[in-house]
């Protein structure tokens, strides 16, 4: 894949270094309470079905329930940043979360009051809100809307490298089989482990509006979970990136 590519995709994603600061809730919509199972230790489980807004049709691509308030990587990353920022910056990778199978069921496990975020296919849906006041079990449907057709297009005419790449997303991801990409990244001139090199899924987004990620730690070693044939993005904003597509588990031993 070109160094074009990889920056066009990366310019369509947004940046993934946000600043620690909480967003108001909202109240719950489109739900349909039906109480289903009991959980103890303050657990409860949410299940349903997601579709698009006057049908029965589940949505496209992969949609995710993500739960808002718990995360699955974050890093306090101040102490990298080239120059001193004025507050705590943080850069938060992935939230806790399920992915809703091709037929638009989903079954996710939570505490008491944490709030969920459904995310589904950027350029195609609209982004529904935030859904509070969970403490109990219950059967919880929910209706997506179509984006206009225009912003899809929009980003056909605007970006048509990163929307071949969206194309083959929607085609060839498969959110009913999830594998796991690990490894370890290494200098190539110092063989030093790597820490902080990001590794990205495309199109896969989390709560706060960016793509999901992680980074690497002090021994250089990475984990992350996608789904089957999903884009995965090593130091992507540097000429010596590294994308391939993740067909199966894979471990990575890289030297950039």
């Amino acid at each position: 894949m070109n160094k074009t590519l990889i920056l066009t995709i990366y310019f369509i994603l947004p940046i993934f270094l946000f600043s620690c600061q909480e967003q108001k809730k909202e109240t719950t919509e489109n739900s349909n309470l039906i109480s289903v199972e009991k959980n103890t230790d303050n657990k409860i489980t949410i299940q349903g079905k997601i579709t698009l807004k006057g049908s029965q049709k589940a949505p496209l691509g992969v949609t995710t329930m993500n739960v808002k308030n718990r995360w699955a990587f974050k890093k306090d990353i101040t102490k990298f940043l080239k120059e001193p920022s004025p507050k705590k910056t943080i850069a938060y990778g992935e939230n806790e979360r399920v992915f809703v199978n091709k037929d638009g069921y989903y079954k996710i496990t939570i505490n008491k009051n944490d709030t969920l975020q459904l995310i589904s296919t950027p350029y195609l849906y609209k982004y529904t809100k935030q859904i509070t006041g969970l403490n109990k079990s219950q059967t919880l449907n929910i209706e997506i809307e179509n984006l206009p057709l225009e912003s899809l297009e929009s980003f056909k005419k605007e970006y048509p490298l990163g929307y071949k790449i969206f194309y083959n997303y929607l085609n060839q991801v498969n959110p009913d089989s999830l594998i796991t990409v690990s490894g370890t990244i290494f200098s190539s001139n110092t063989k030093i482990p790597l820490e902080n090199i990001d590794v990205a899924t495309s199109f896969l987004y989390n709560t706060r509006g960016s793509n999901t990620f992680h980074f690497t730690d002090k021994n250089g070693q990475f984990n992350i979970k996608a789904p089957k044939n999903s884009h995965i993005l090593i130091n992507g904003m540097k000429s010596n990136y590294t994308d391939f597509i993740a067909k199966k588990d894979t471990i990575i031993h890289l030297y950039l």
